[in-house]
């Protein structure tokens, strides 16, 4: 009886052709470069509404505003 090994790329596995920790490296480098990209969008849209006179400053008082009507 013979036990057929897949073939990396038969089983749908990559070889990387870096070594494991530099492999971990590069994937924690992405994930923080995703993570800032995160975060800019964060910045631009943090405060967008701080002026708007068609609601209360207040946003507790905003929220119980809006649930008063139900």
């Amino acid at each position: 009886m013979t036990t057929h090994v897949p073939d990396s790329k038969q089983s749908g596995h990559r070889q990387s052709s870096l070594p494991r920790t530099e492999s971990i490296d590069v994937i924690a480098r992405q994930k923080e470069q995703e993570r800032q990209k995160r975060l800019e969008a964060i910045d631009l849209i943090f405060g967008m509404w701080k002026n708007r006179t068609d609601i209360p400053q207040d946003g507790l008082a905003f929220q119980e505003e809006l649930r008063a009507e139900w």
